[in-house]
């Protein structure tokens, strides 16, 4: 993951509450994961979208 990936992913942890029950857990394997884990095209599109919507 980049930095970016992993900012967004902090960000949404520190503001779980803002999202819903599929992308918090989306968020808490992705978080699960080694900072080496490389998003498929379709989890970076899903995780952008999470960062915009908690922007």
């Amino acid at each position: 993951m980049n930095r970016i990936q992993r900012k967004i992913i902090k960000d949404a942890l520190d503001e779980e509450h803002r999202l819903t029950d599929w992308e918090s857990e989306f968020v808490n394997n992705l978080a699960m994961r080694d900072d080496d884990y490389e998003l498929s095209e379709k989890q970076n599109s899903i995780l952008n979208r999470i960062g915009s919507k908690l922007a």
